[in-house]
């Protein structure tokens, strides 16, 4: 069983995997926010909160169009 969700709260995370309610855990936005988040907890180091600024720009159909109609695909 993979535990995914709110992984981020250490004490969650261990409590999960010592009772036996999950095998592994996935970590989504706190990787994000710590890209060395496994030697962060290992060295009992304090983790950054994730930020959705953090992987600003995101993604739209207003700037994928404008980066299209300015590539070689769409050039006349």
């Amino acid at each position: 069983m993979i535990a995914n969700g709110g992984m981020h709260d250490q004490d969650l995370a261990q409590k999960l995997l010592s009772t036996g309610h999950a095998d592994l855990i996935s970590i989504g936005r706190a990787a994000i926010a710590n890209p060395d988040f496994p030697n962060k907890i290992l060295y009992g180091r304090e983790t950054q909160r994730f930020v959705p600024e953090m992987i600003k720009p995101e993604l739209t159909l207003t700037n994928t169009m404008e980066y299209f109609n300015k590539s070689l695909f769409f050039s006349t």
